[in-house]
């Protein structure tokens, strides 16, 4: 194997994180900058690692989860925890880095897991265990931002962790931990019509899960 680029470093100090390629063949990372306050931040990169877009702070709070993801369009869904008030907010921007939906409260109160996924038909989804009551829950939403639909892909079972993907026939395959339990899987349409019901995969514990 070949080395394109020696370790580099993007912020002195970060905690959670995540990372989205770019239709441009650039790569955007999120993260929440442990040196300005835990508040949300992203910096963009060339494929060799050079440095697109510097350090950008993209909420003024400070943030515990976050995940993102590259819509269809080429844009970048943003969505994190807010520490502050435990709720699930979003933003999008463009592959240069400037906003195209300004940050905003989803208006739902989330637990220890977060994951943002982009969809074939432009959509994106977001998926959540929700703090009441630990379900698994999922928020659609339209390529702009605006929201679409939502509702539980666990319904008899709390989640501690959980993964999301889409399928090839395009329903959605969702992955989760049950506490210290066992772990399920269950598979969806983009209505969340009821595909294939939770199935235990695994019946011991299960603390990770990933899907692809």
């Amino acid at each position: 194997s070949y080395n394109i680029s020696s370790p580099i470093v993007f912020n002195t100090t970060s905690g959670v994180n995540s990372v989205t390629a770019l239709k441009n063949g650039n790569f955007l990372i999120a993260f929440q900058d442990t040196s300005n306050s835990n508040y949300g931040a992203f910096v963009i990169m060339s494929p060799t690692g050079v440095v697109i877009k510097s350090k950008t702070s993209f909420c003024a709070v400070p943030i515990s989860l976050v995940d993102c993801c590259t819509l269809l369009n080429g844009n970048i869904v943003i969505v994190y925890k807010n520490a502050t008030d435990t709720y699930m907010w979003y933003t999008i921007i463009n592959e240069e880095g400037n906003i195209v939906k300004a940050i905003t409260n989803s208006g739902v109160a989330l637990d220890n897991n977060i994951s943002a996924l982009a969809l074939s038909n432009g959509m994106f989804v977001i998926s959540v265990s929700y703090s009441t009551s630990l379900y698994g829950r999922s928020e659609f939403f339209y390529a702009n931002g605006l929201y679409s639909t939502s509702g539980y892909f666990s319904t008899t079972t709390t989640i501690s962790k959980h993964s999301v993907s889409e399928l090839l026939n395009g329903n959605i395959f969702y992955a989760f931990s049950v506490g210290t339990s066992n772990g399920q899987f269950k598979i969806t349409n983009k209505t969340l019509g009821n595909i294939k019901s939770e199935t235990i995969f695994n019946t011991g514990n299960t603390p990770y899960v990933s899907s692809s």
